[in-house]
């Protein structure tokens, strides 16, 4: 998956050490909805086994590593990592696609 450079206001730029105004504020915005998501108990990572098993049975279906990540807008790193059930947890959202 080929990632755009970060801009600005964004909080990749502010972890690359950018401290442009815009770049402190994503990063602000950002951890204080991680810090109120765990004042509530929210998990933002679910157990991999279904995401796992669901890339298993395309992969036996024929999809390459490279059609599945390109169809579930994610790195190809990450479905092979899903394939060899290298990770224990995996994001919701990443899940979910």
């Amino acid at each position: 998956m080929n990632r755009t450079a970060p801009q600005h206001g964004e909080r990749r730029c502010y972890l690359r050490g950018c401290r442009r105004p815009e770049c402190l504020d994503a990063h602000y915005r950002y951890m204080s909805r991680y810090r109120l998501d765990r004042e509530r108990g929210t998990t933002r990572r679910i157990p991999a086994g279904p995401a796992a098993q669901h890339v298993q049975n395309l992969h036996k279906d024929g999809w390459t590593t490279g059609q599945i990540a390109a169809a579930s807008r994610c790195a190809d790193r990450t479905i092979s990592d899903l394939l060899h059930h290298k990770n224990k947890t995996v994001r919701k959202d990443l899940a979910a696609r």
